[in-house]
């Protein structure tokens, strides 16, 4: 299990593409793309944590291959999630 920024280096490296590269394919500067892979991960969960937990589920991202295969997934902090899930 990776941590987001370490996920995002991971699977930019596999797939040979630099952050210069990536951000111009998500039309944005490197140093804009660059703050954003940064940010703690906890900046993410600020948002969507709670909508996870409204709805009893946990928090995970995943980066999913075309192919399908799950490539790197990116777990929240268990003590910040709710004990029971209905998901």
């Amino acid at each position: 299990m990776y941590t987001l920024k370490q996920a995002i280096k991971v699977l930019s490296a596999q797939n040979g593409i630099t952050q210069t590269e990536l951000a111009q394919r998500l039309d944005t500067l490197q140093a804009a793309l660059s703050r954003t892979i940064n940010k703690p991960d906890h900046r993410i969960a600020t948002d969507l944590l709670p909508i996870a937990q409204a709805l009893g589920c946990k928090l995970e991202l995943h980066f999913v291959q075309a192919d399908g295969k799950t490539a790197a997934i990116v777990p929240y902090p268990q003590e910040e999630q709710q004990e029971k899930s209905s998901c």
